[in-house]
């Protein structure tokens, strides 16, 4: 038996490059022949590229697209399925993602993209229920057979927390768990979200839900079938150029060279919306551009998404939150009273819209078993003190 699998990589049903896939660990493992480089993951690696760095490109790539090592029960999943890697289910389920249209076919398949993608075809509950374990389970998955028809777009969705896709009403949600010792940043998405739609900015819209009593956030899916995300951090790489690549200017300097000439507004706002809640995680990958998978058009900046670490989450003493003047931030900066400075056009942030809230965060949080009132009344003491800040670095600019 050949230690390799050949696969093709595709994007929708145009052929992007022949790959070989290790047959034990399921990674990528040489590139046999590339056929398009238009159609290129965004920013893996240029066409002049060394064979070696085409092939970490790509490397880099896919491992980006897995569940990460520090998935909370990465190794629950692993047990579940009886597998190694998460690679390998991914690569059972073609790889397929709700992010974006790539996938793997397999040599000699006659697979279409149309008859296997996640928007027009059911993925498997009980796979995706896999994704929650935390404990010792059944190991329902027990040979190699039956991980063949497994269809989840889990596999290939990132981040540390426990999280699933269901569908609901025919659209793809995605429910995330949280952590901590009282799994604030359930609530603190569904509170960033009223925030937002009083602010009127362009957001995901996500709401407080239960399974099993365990709360969980749970927003649509912003992407269909003719639209997909790309990540700040792979325009960064493919685009930005010098030793200092990942600042600022040189991302709204790439937004202009995709003709995006009216998002660095809305990056703005965006930036100006996490100071206000005191956003911990805006890394590069919680970011990004929407583009027409079809004609690879650059659409426009994604929604706002991804808000949980917010109001000082990690903070167990709440009698210190309203004390706290500075936090740390991504992406352009280490703390927020750095980042805020970028921004010279506040006009959008309408800041007497959101000064009145305290009801929306007691009924949101008070979901919550057991959250103390103490600690809401500290948290919005908190983003009182964001707004009045923000008041001050307005007036001044």
């Amino acid at each position: 038996m050949s230690p390799y699998l050949q696969h093709t990589l595709m994007h929708k049903d145009i052929p992007v490059m022949d790959i070989k896939v290790q047959n034990n660990t399921f990674l990528f493992y040489d590139i046999i022949k590339i056929y398009s480089y238009e159609h290129l993951p965004f920013g893996i690696f240029k066409k002049n590229d060394s064979n070696l760095a085409k092939l970490t490109g790509l490397y880099k790539w896919w491992s980006s697209r897995l569940i990460p090592d520090n998935r909370l029960n990465i190794r629950h999943i692993l047990d579940e399925f009886g597998v190694s890697s998460i690679s390998q289910i991914a690569i059972k389920s073609f790889g397929l993602s709700l992010i974006d249209h790539y996938w793997v076919k397999p040599k000699n398949s006659d697979l279409k993209w149309q008859n296997i993608n996640f928007y027009d075809n059911p993925f498997s509950e009980e796979a995706n229920n896999v994704f929650l374990v935390t404990g010792s389970g059944n190991r329902r998955f027990k040979n190699q057979g039956e991980i063949l028809g497994i269809k989840t777009p889990d596999s290939t969705t990132g981040g540390a927390l426990i999280k699933k896709w269901t569908n609901i009403d025919g659209i793809p949600c995605l429910c995330k768990f949280g952590h901590g010792f009282i799994l604030q940043d359930t609530a603190n998405e569904t509170i960033a979200s009223l925030i937002l739609d009083k602010l009127r900015l362009d957001h995901v819209q996500y709401s407080l839900k239960f399974f099993k009593k365990e709360p969980m956030s749970v927003c649509p899916n912003f992407l269909t079938k003719n639209t997909e995300l790309i990540s700040a951090e792979w325009m960064l790489r493919g685009l930005s150029e010098g030793s200092d690549q990942y600042n600022y200017d040189n991302f709204v300097l790439i937004l202009n060279k995709l003709g995006l000439t009216k998002a660095k507004a809305r990056l703005d706002d965006m930036l100006a919306f996490d100071y206000l809640i005191g956003n911990t995680d805006r890394h590069r990958n919680n970011f990004g551009i929407i583009r027409d998978s079809n004609t690879l058009e650059p659409l426009d900046l994604a929604p706002i998404f991804d808000n949980g670490a917010s109001f000082w989450l990690d903070i167990r003493d709440h009698d210190d939150i309203p004390l706290i003047n500075d936090i740390r931030c991504f992406p352009f900066a280490d703390y927020h009273s750095e980042q805020i400075k970028f921004i010279t056009d506040f006009s959008r942030i309408n800041l007497k819209s959101i000064t009145d809230m305290e009801n929306d965060f007691y009924n949101i949080y008070n979901k919550l078993i057991n959250f103390p009132s103490k600690r809401i009344e500290a948290i919005y003491n908190g983003f009182k003190k964001r707004i009045k800040l923000l008041e001050k670095i307005i007036e001044n600019t």
